[in-house]
């Protein structure tokens, strides 16, 4: 699925959980947050363990837009690379909790998210979710 500025409106929608969103690059995590161009969105419900998963390809959004995007997909969560302190400031203000400076094969991070062992490069990314 390709969104372009006018049509990402809500377009994921699931009756499952948590809402992960991860910034991709080729087959990995994308190393800047403000340059990714493909993101994986998983949509997870942790006590069945039970995952639906969509990718979506965003072309011409600036970082702005791009946070805008992910609180009208409802994310709750967004796995990165590296990331500029005022975007990590506005997905905070947002509602979106980011586990940031990841760096390595997306599918590897995505096994290691669902299996509760993923944690930050450096320590860094806000830890203020939508119910916190």
């Amino acid at each position: 699925m390709t969104l372009k500025k006018t049509d990402a409106k809500s377009q994921l929608k699931s009756n499952l959980g948590q809402k992960i969103a991860i910034t991709v690059f080729n087959d990995r995590i994308s190393a800047r947050f403000d340059c990714f161009h493909r993101m994986i969105i998983l949509t997870y419900d942790p006590p069945s363990q039970q995952y639906q998963r969509q990718e979506l390809t965003i072309m011409d959004m600036s970082p702005y837009e791009k946070i805008n995007l992910l609180e009208e997909l409802n994310i709750d969560t967004l796995i990165c690379g590296g990331m500029l302190p005022i975007c990590d400031g506005y997905l905070a203000l947002k509602g979106v909790k980011t586990i940031s400076w990841i760096t390595g094969n997306a599918e590897e991070v995505i096994q290691l998210y669902l299996d509760g062992k993923l944690t930050p490069t450096q320590g860094r990314g806000n830890t203020r979710g939508k119910n916190e």
